[in-house]
C-alpha cells in the first residue's frame, strides 16, 4: 500500500484542492483492508466522495 500511496502522492496530491487534501485524509484514516477491497473493487466505499480518490489510486496501480 506504501508505494501505491507514494505513486499517488506523486502524481496527483499537488493538484487537489485544499477540501480535496483534507478529505484525502480522513480517507487515509479508513482501514488498509478497506482500501485495498475499495481498490480492487471488491466492495465500495460508503462515502462516495472516496471514490474519486479510489479511481486515481486505481490508475497508479
Amino acid at each position: 500500500m506504501d508505494v501505491l500511496f507514494g505513486k499517488f502522492l506523486e502524481q496527483y496530491y499537488d493538484q487537489l484542492s485544499s477540501n480535496e487534501k483534507s478529505l484525502f485524509d480522513q480517507f487515509l484514516d479508513e482501514p488498509d483492508v478497506d482500501i485495498y477491497a475499495w481498490i480492487m473493487e471488491r466492495s465500495a466505499p460508503e462515502a462516495p466522495e472516496y471514490m474519486n480518490f479510489v479511481h486515481k489510486l486505481q490508475k497508479c496501480l
